[in-house]
């Protein structure tokens, strides 16, 4: 599948119908790096606010790398930092940039490279290697899944032990070598497209859990498993995807619909989600915050697909729920159950919640969410002053 805005309009395109050559990302050289804190003399910085949380951060720093179109849209990032909310890393480490696959006139949709479980980070690298690295700067290597082709993507998870990792790896089909133009086939004729599922123990090797064939591929294919997170219940999949986008991220968290548990085996259970749900967030008791019909309508609803409250009158993207379940922002401002709502900047594009009233995410001085800047907080308290933290990166996750 792929996406494209205005965002009032959520649509498969058919790439044969748009101009010629890919979509490319920013260069990562024009953008500011995260300090890291230091204690020499004279350079004590500020402490971070007590009652927030830690952001784990990507960035995208050297050459090869690139921030992309927003969070997950063609986007390949080197450096995982965890950081306070006064600007300043805790603690940073580099990585090999992933490859990012050829699908046509069009950039690929791909899940973070960082998730959070046991008061860490978990990081993997565009060789398959997934590393741990801890708030005191001490990294330890986890396992190395099979991945790194240039036509590959890979989707890992940790469990919140941070003592397995599950992973899945999709192999798109061979690039054709002759694709000019928007019209002409992205994928060798014939080609087949592969997802494999991986698991490991921390500290062992990956093992293979189930490899099926997608058979021939097309860029607008949506119907294939990728690994979003996990929760209680176990690995988390959202079965239907979005492959692929011609603009910038929608920053809808799990870039797909339809979610589902794995069992033991690598195989999926039924979807808990409803098949008009788009998935923004999955909170700790495994409600999850929808939206359907142009992201206008959109509600919590519980693992059995109840509606728990509804939030009329919201209209996305950038859904992000409170953790008080009390408040939904999106870009350009928030609104809570009972229909008041606030105004945020519209260069502001929220992408979690360090408390009920703090909200986190970037800006866009073009208001249009596709070129990644500093990383910001805005208040529900005074929702149209932004507190810019100085230094320019995308949210993984609230540590």
């Amino acid at each position: 599948m792929v996406t494209m805005k205005p965002w009032a309009v959520f649509l498969v395109l058919v790439l044969a119908a748009c101009g010629p050559g890919p979509v490319t990302g920013h260069p990562a050289q024009s953008q500011t790096s995260l300090p890291t804190a230091s204690t020499s003399p004279g350079t004590t910085p500020a402490p971070s606010s007590p009652h927030l949380g830690l952001l784990v951060v990507l960035e995208a720093r050297r050459a090869g790398s690139t921030f992309g179109g927003g969070p997950d849209a063609y986007d390949a990032h080197d450096v995982v930092a965890i950081a306070g909310t006064d600007g300043y890393a805790k603690a940073k480490q580099t990585f090999k940039a992933r490859s990012l696959p050829f699908v046509g006139n069009a950039g690929v949709i791909m899940q973070p490279e960082a998730r959070v479980a046991a008061g860490a980070a978990f990081y993997i690298d565009g060789s398959g290697a997934v590393r741990r690295l801890n708030v005191d700067g001490s990294m330890a290597q986890v396992t190395s899944i099979p991945f790194g082709q240039p036509q590959q993507e890979v989707s890992f998870a940790v469990s919140p032990d941070g003592k397995r990792v599950i992973a899945s790896v999709l192999t798109l089909p061979a690039r054709n070598p002759n694709a000019q133009m928007g019209g002409d086939p992205p994928f060798v004729a014939g080609s087949h497209a592969f997802v494999e599922l991986f698991a490991a123990e921390a500290g062992g090797p990956a093992r293979s859990l189930v490899r099926t064939d997608l058979g021939t591929f097309s860029n607008t294919s949506s119907q294939f498993l990728r690994v979003v997170g996990w929760d209680g219940g176990g690995p988390l999949v959202t079965l239907q995807q979005s492959l692929a986008t011609q603009q910038g991220s929608l920053g809808t968290w799990f870039e797909g619909m339809q979610l589902a548990h794995l069992d033991a085996s690598g195989h999926p259970g039924p979807a808990f989600t409803p098949a008009d749900c788009m998935p923004w967030q999955e909170l700790d008791d495994a409600s999850v915050l929808c939206s359907s019909g142009d992201f206008r309508n959109v509600s919590l609803i519980d693992i059995g697909g109840k509606t728990i409250t509804a939030f009329p009158g919201v209209s996305g993207p950038f859904l992000t729920l409170s953790p008080d379940k009390a408040w939904v922002a999106y870009h350009g401002g928030a609104q809570n159950r009972s229909g008041s709502h606030v105004t945020f900047p519209d260069r502001f594009f929220p992408e979690g919640w360090l408390d009920s009233t703090t909200i986190i995410g970037y800006q866009d001085p073009s208001g249009i969410g596709a070129t990644v800047g500093n990383m910001a907080l805005v208040r529900l308290g005074d929702p149209g002053h932004i507190d810019d933290l100085g230094f320019t990166g995308v949210l993984a996750a609230i540590l």
